[in-house]
C-alpha cells in the first residue's frame, strides 16, 4: 500500500509540475497580448486626448476665421474708401484736363481775335497813310477833307468801340476762365505767359497808335483845330486809358495767377512730402499692429480655453442644476404621494432604511464569506479531479462553456439594469435644456443605444446556449474548445462594468468592441450552430426586446432632433419628428402584442421564409436607428461650436438628414431621403403586423415541447459516474484477489514455521538420542523405530508440504496474474481521481448548495438510487473490512490459545543465564526492543502533528490586522516546536545508535533529515520548489526509518514464533 501510495503521489507531483510547466508557457503566450491590451489602452486614451485637441483647435479656428472674416470686412470697407477716394482724384484730373483743353480752345480764339485787331490797325495804318497822301494832294479843298476825314475818323472810332466791347466781353470771360482754372500748373504758366506776350505787343502797338495818334493829333490840330476833332480825340484818347487800364488789370491778374499757380505746386509738394511721411507712419503702425494681433492672438487662444473651462464648468452646473430640477420633480411626486397616504414618520422611515442598510451589510458579509470558501472548496475539488478533466476540450470546457453562456446573458442583463439605474431618465421627459444646455440627452440616447447594442449580444448568446443545452455529447465536446474565445468575450462586458464601478462610464465610451463581439458570436452561430437546434421561441421574445430597446433610443434620437431646433411656429422637420414618434409608440405597441402572442404559444420551427423575414427586420431597423443616431451626432456637434444659440435652423438639421442617410445607405437627392426613412419605418411595421396577423391565425409551423431531453453536460456526468462504478467494481475484485494472495502467504509462512518446528523437534530429538547413548539396546531400537518413524512423517510431511506449497505457487502466480490483469484494466482509468468523484457526489447529494452548484441546468434531477447503490457498497465494504480485522484478531487468538495449551501440557523450562536460544537472547534484547517501540511512537506522533503544517499558511483576509498577526505567530510558534521535537528525535537515536550500534558509522540517511518550516519566510517562498520534499515527509527520512523501524512487526512475529517453538 505504501508503494501504491509513493506511486501516486509521484504520479501526481509529474501532473503538478507538467501542470505548472503549461501555465507557464500560458503565462508566456499571454504576455504579448497582455503587452497589446496595455498599448491598445494607452493607444485609445491617445486618440481620446487627440480628439479633445481637434474639438478644441476646431473651435479655434472657427473663432479664428470668424475674426479674420471681421477684419477682411474692415479691410474691404478701407479698400473701396481709398478707391472711392482714388476715383474722386481721377475723376478731378479728367475735369482739370477738360478745362485745360477749354483754355487752350480760348487761348486760340484770344490768339485769332489778336491777329485779327492786327489786320484792322494794319487797315487802319493803310487808311492813314491814303489820308496823309489825300491831305497832301488835295490841301486846297480843306473842307471837304475835314469831313471826309471827320467821317472816316468817327468810322474808325465806331469800329474801335465794337472792339473794345468785344475785348472787354473776352476780358470778362478770361477772368472766369481764370476764376475757374486756379488749380491749373504748368498750363496756365504757358497761358499767362502768352497772354504777357500779347499784352505786351499791344502795349507796343498802343504805344505805336498813341505816338501814331499824338502825330495824328498834331496834324489835326495843326491842320484843323477844330473843337470837335479834340472832343472826339479826347473820346477815344479816354477809350485807349481805359483799355490799357482793363488790360493792365489782366496782366496783374494773369500776375496772380501765375502766383497763386506757383503757390499751388509748392502746396502740392509738401503736401505729397506729408502724405509720404504718413505713409511710412501707416506702415509702420501696420508692421505694430501686425505684432499687436500676434500677441493677441495668443491671448485670444489663453481667453478661449479658459471660456472652454468656463463653458465645462457651466454644462457641469447646468446638469446639476437639471439633476436638481429632476430631483426636485420627483420629491414632488412623492409629496403628492406622502400627503395620499401618510402612514409612516420620519424616524419609522428612517429606522427601515437603517435597518435595509444594515441588513445589506450583513448580507454582503456573509455572501462573501460563503464566496470566499465556496472557492476555497472548488479548489480542492478540482485538486482531486484527473488530469484529463482541464485538458482542452474536455470535461472542464465543457461545464465552463454552459456556465459562461448562461452568465454572459446574465451580465449583459446586469448591465443594461445598471445604465439605466447610472443614468435615470427624467420623470418629466426630455426638455430643451437637456439638449442644448448640458449632455443629459446625449448621456440618455448614449445608453439607450448601449441597452440596444447589449439586448443584441444577449440575443445571439441566449442563441448559442440553447444550442449548447440541447446538442449531442460529441457536439458538445467539439463545441467545447470554443469556451476560451466565448470568454474573451465575456472579458468586454467587465471592462464596461468595471468602467461602472470607477464612474468612467460617459457618452464617450466607445461600442465597437460590442460591435465586433456582436459579429463575433454571430459569426460563430453561422459557422458552427447553424445546423443545430435551438430555440425559435426564445430568439422571437430576444428580438422583440432588442426592438423595444431600439425604438426607446430611436424616440429619444427624434426628441433630440425637436428640441434642437430653434424657437419656430411650426416647421417641416419638426412635424416629421413628431410623425416618427408617432410610429415609434405604435411599433412599440405592435412589438408587445407580438411578445405577447410568443409567450403565449408554443414552440416554433425556424424556416427559411422565417430567417429572411427576421433578417430584413433586423437589417433595415438598424439602418433607421443608424441615420437617427448619425443625424443626432451631427447636431450635437453644430450646438457644441455655436453656444450663444437656443437652437439650429432648419436648413442644418436637413443637411444633417441628408449626410446620415446617404452615409447609411448611398449618394441620393435631397428629396429621396425621407422616402428612404419611410420605406425602412414601413418595411419594419409591415413585418411586425405581418408575424402578428401569422399568430392570430396560426399559419406559423409549430411542434409539441419536447419536456424529455437530457442536457449533454448530465450524459457526460452520468457515463463518468457509469465509470467509476465500473473502477470501483474492479477495485472490489483487486482487493478480493490481494486478500486472497495475503492469505496465501500466511498459510505458506505458517508451513514454513511448521517446517521450522519440525526441523527443531528433529534437532532436539537427535539431541537426545546423542544424549542416550548409554540406554538399552532396546530402547535404542525402540528409539531408533520411533526415529524413523518420525522420520518418515517428516518425509510425508515435506512430500505433502513440498505438494502444497507446489499448489500453492501455483494459485499464487495465477491470482499475480489476475492482479497484473486488473491493475492493467484499473490504470486506463484514474482509481483514486474517480473515488474522490464518488466522494463530491456524496457531498453533492448530502450538500443542496453544492448539488445546485453542480448541475444548475439539469431539469430532470438525478436519481437517488445510483447514489444510495453507491453508499450501500461503500458501507459493505467498511463492513467487510471491520469483519476481516475481527477474523484476523480471533484466529490470533485461537492460535495463542493453541500454544497455550501446548504449553501447559509440556513441562516448565529453566532459562538459564547464559545465552542458550532464542529466549535467552529475547530477555537480553527486551530494553533494546522497548526503546524502539518508544523511538517509534515519538516519530509516528511528529509525523502526524507535522502533516497539519505541510501546507503554506495563507492570511485570512476577511480578519482584522492584529489578528491576523497573532495567528501568524501562533503557526509559526508550533513549526518551530515540532522543529525541536524533531532535533530531540535525532539527538536519541544518535544515542541508540553509539549505545547499541557502537563503534559502526552513522547511517548516512539520517544526515538529510531537516525541520518542517523554515526560520526565514524569503527563504522558504525561494526554495518552496527545491526543497519540497524534505523534512519528516523527505525519502531520505522515510527510507532512514524504515531501516531502522520498518521491520519491528516482523521482528515481534519472529520473536512470538521462536518463543513458541522453544516452549515445543
Amino acid at each position: 500500500m505504501d508503494e501504491i501510495k509513493n506511486e501516486i503521489e509521484l504520479l501526481e507531483s509529474k501532473d503538478l509540475t507538467g501542470k505548472l510547466e503549461i501555465l507557464k508557457q500560458e503565462q508566456k503566450d499571454d504576455y504579448p497580448k497582455l503587452m497589446q491590451y496595455e498599448r491598445n489602452i494607452a493607444e485609445s486614451e491617445a486618440l481620446r486626448e487627440f480628439k479633445i485637441k481637434l474639438v478644441e483647435s476646431n473651435l479655434r479656428l472657427q473663432r479664428q476665421l470668424l475674426e479674420n472674416e471681421k477684419e477682411l470686412a474692415e479691410l474691404s470697407k478701407s479698400s473701396e474708401e481709398k478707391l472711392q477716394r482714388l476715383l474722386e482724384l481721377e475723376e478731378r484730373l479728367e475735369m482739370t484736363a477738360v478745362e485745360k483743353e477749354m483754355a487752350e480752345e480760348k487761348a486760340d480764339l484770344l490768339q485769332a481775335d489778336i491777329e485779327i485787331e492786327k489786320q484792322r490797325v494794319q487797315e487802319l495804318e493803310i487808311e492813314l497813310d491814303l489820308l496823309r497822301s489825300e491831305i497832301g494832294r488835295k490841301g486846297d479843298d480843306v473842307s471837304q477833307g475835314d469831313g471826309i476825314q471827320f467821317k472816316m475818323l468817327e468810322c474808325q472810332n465806331m469800329k474801335l468801340r465794337e472792339a473794345i466791347v468785344r475785348m472787354r466781353d473776352v476780358i470778362g470771360q478770361l477772368a472766369e476762365d481764370k476764376r475757374e482754372l486756379t488749380q491749373e500748373n504748368e498750363t496756365l504758366r504757358n497761358e499767362s505767359a502768352s497772354v504777357v506776350r500779347i499784352c505786351e505787343n499791344l502795349k507796343n502797338e498802343l504805344q505805336k497808335a498813341e505816338r501814331a495818334i499824338i502825330i495824328l493829333k498834331e496834324r489835326i490840330d495843326a491842320t484843323a483845330g477844330s473843337e470837335k476833332m479834340i472832343e472826339i480825340l479826347t473820346e477815344k484818347n479816354m477809350d485807349l486809358e481805359k483799355k490799357l487800364s482793363t488790360l493792365e488789370e489782366t496782366v496783374e491778374d494773369y500776375e496772380a495767377i501765375r502766383s497763386m499757380d506757383e503757390e499751388i505746386l509748392e502746396t502740392q509738394k509738401e503736401a505729397e512730402k506729408e502724405l509720404r511721411e504718413e505713409l511710412d507712419l501707416t506702415n509702420t503702425r501696420i508692421s505694430n499692429l501686425l505684432v499687436q494681433i500676434k500677441v493677441y492672438g495668443e491671448q485670444v487662444n489663453e481667453y478661449e480655453k479658459m471660456i472652454m473651462k468656463f463653458r465645462r464648468k457651466i454644462g457641469e452646473m447646468n446638469e446639476e442644476i437639471q439633476e436638481r430640477q429632476d430631483e426636485v420633480i420627483s420629491l414632488n411626486e412623492q409629496l403628492k404621494g406622502e400627503k395620499d397616504n401618510n402612514i409612516m414618520s420620519v424616524q419609522s422611515v428612517q429606522l427601515t432604511t437603517t435597518s435595509r442598510t444594515f441588513a445589506e451589510i450583513v448580507d454582503r458579509e456573509v455572501c462573501a464569506l460563503e464566496l470566499k470558501y465556496e472557492i476555497e472548496l472548488s479548489n480542492y475539488l478540482k485538486a482531486f479531479l484527473p488530469d484529463n478533466f482541464s485538458k482542452p476540450g474536455g470535461d472542464n470546457d465543457a461545464i465552463l462553456l454552459t456556465i459562461v453562456c448562461s452568465r454572459l446573458s446574465a451580465k449583459a442583463a446586469m448591465l443594461i439594469k445598471l445604465l439605466n439605474l447610472k443614468y435615470p431618465f427624467a420623470p418629466g421627459g426630455i426638455r430643451r435644456e437637456h439638449v442644448t444646455r448640458s449632455h443629459k440627452a446625449e448621456q440618455w440616447a448614449h445608453c439607450a443605444k448601449f441597452s440596444f447594442l447589449l439586448s443584441n449580444f444577449g440575443c445571439a448568446v441566449q442563441q448559442c446556449e440553447s444550442v449548447v443545452r440541447r446538442c449531442t455529447m460529441e457536439r458538445l465536446s467539439r463545441l467545447a474548445l470554443l469556451q476560451s474565445d466565448i470568454a474573451r468575450e465575456e472579458g468586454i462586458i467587465d471592462q464596461y462594468i468595471d468602467l461602472l464601478r470607477r464612474d468612467k462610464f460617459d457618452e464617450n465610451t466607445s461600442t465597437d468592441s460590442v460591435n465586433k463581439a456582436i459579429s463575433y458570436l454571430e459569426n460563430i452561430l453561422s459557422i458552427h450552430f447553424s445546423r443545430e437546434w435551438y430555440d425559435v421561441k426564445q430568439l422571437f421574445l430576444d428580438t422583440c426586446v432588442q426592438l423595444l430597446q431600439g425604438l426607446f433610443w430611436m424616440k429619444i434620437n427624434a426628441q433630440r432632433v425637436i428640441f434642437s431646433l430653434s424657437f419656430t411656429n411650426e416647421s417641416s422637420t419638426n412635424k416629421y419628428m413628431e410623425s416618427v414618434l408617432i410610429w415609434a409608440e405604435k411599433c412599440e405597441q405592435l412589438c408587445t402584442r407580438l411578445k405577447n402572442r410568443i409567450s403565449i404559444g408554443g414552440n416554433l420551427i425556424f424556416t427559411q421564409d422565417l430567417q429572411i423575414q427576421l433578417a430584413n427586420w433586423n437589417k433595415s431597423f438598424k439602418n433607421l436607428a443608424l441615420i437617427f443616431d448619425c443625424m443626432c451626432s451631427i447636431t450635437s456637434i453644430q450646438l457644441s461650436t455655436v453656444t450663444e444659440v437656443e437652437g439650429l435652423e432648419e436648413n442644418c438639421v436637413q443637411e444633417a438628414l441628408l449626410y446620415s442617410v446617404e452615409k447609411v445607405h448611398g449618394a441620393l437627392n435631397g428629396d429621396e431621403a425621407t422616402k428612404i426613412i419611410n420605406e425602412y419605418m414601413r418595411a419594419v411595421q409591415s413585418v411586425t403586423t405581418d408575424l402578428i396577423d401569422k399568430f392570430d391565425n396560426q399559419k406559423l409551423p409549430s411542434n409539441s415541447a419536447d419536456e424529455s431531453f437530457s442536457s449533454p453536460l448530465m450524459e457526460r456526468a452520468n457515463a463518468r459516474k457509469q465509470e467509476a462504478l465500473e473502477v470501483e467494481k474492479l477495485r472490489w475484485n483487486l482487493e478480493k484477489k490481494e486478500n486472497e494472495i495475503i492469505d496465501l502467504k500466511m498459510n505458506l509462512r505458517a508451513k514454513l514455521d511448521d517446517i521450522s518446528n519440525y526441523k527443531i523437534r528433529l534437532e532436539m530429538a537427535e539431541n537426545k538420542i546423542e544424549s542416550m547413548e548409554r540406554i538399552d539396546e532396546t530402547e535404542m531400537q525402540k528409539l531408533y523405530s520411533q526415529n524413523d518413524d518420525l522420520r518418515e512423517q517428516l518425509m510425508k510431511a515435506k512430500m505433502e508440504y513440498e505438494n502444497m506449497l507446489e499448489t500453492l505457487r501455483h494459485e499464487i502466480d495465477v491470482r499475480e496474474k489476475e492482479n497484473c490483469e486488473l491493475r492493467s484494466s484499473a490504470r486506463t482509468i484514474n482509481k483514486k481521481v474517480l473515488l474522490d468523484q464518488l466522494q463530491t457526489m456524496n457531498l453533492v447529494i448530502n450538500h443542496p448548495k453544492m448539488q445546485t452548484m453542480v448541475t444548475p441546468i439539469d431539469s430532470n434531477p438525478s436519481t437517488p438510487e445510483q447514489f444510495s447503490e453507491v453508499t450501500y457498497l461503500e458501507s459493505e465494504l467498511k463492513d467487510t473490512k471491520l469483519a476481516l480485522e475481527w477474523a484476523c484478531q480471533h484466529i490470533r487468538q485461537l492460535k495463542a490459545s493453541e500454544n497455550m495449551q501446548m504449553l501447559n501440557v509440556m513441562d516448565p523450562i529453566t532459562i538459564p543465564s547464559d545465552i542458550g536460544g532464542p529466549l535467552t537472547l529475547l530477555s537480553v534484547q527486551v530494553s533494546k526492543k522497548d526503546e524502539l517501540d518508544e523511538l517509534c511512537r515519538r516519530a509516528e506522533n511528529i509525523l502526524a502533528d507535522s502533516r497539519f503544517y505541510q501546507i503554506p499558511y495563507v492570511t485570512d483576509i476577511s480578519q482584522p490586522k492584529s489578528k491576523q498577526n497573532l495567528e501568524k505567530k501562533k503557526h509559526f510558534g508550533k513549526i518551530v516546536h515540532i522543529n525541536e521535537r524533531i532535533a530531540n528525535l535525532k539527538i536519541d537515536i544518535h544515542r541508540f545508535c553509539n549505545k547499541y550500534h557502537r563503534g559502526k558509522e552513522w547511517p548516512s540517511l539520517f544526515e538529510n533529515i531537516e525541520s518542517v518550516a523554515s526560520y526565514n519566510r524569503k527563504k522558504e517562498e525561494r526554495n518552496t520548489e527545491i526543497h519540497r520534499l524534505q523534512g519528516v515527509h523527505s525519502v531520505a527520512y522515510k527510507n532512514a526509518f524504515e531501516s531502522l523501524f520498518g521491520n519491528l512487526n516482523v521482528e515481534q512475529k519472529r520473536t512470538e514464533s521462536t518463543e513458541i517453538s522453544v516452549s515445543v
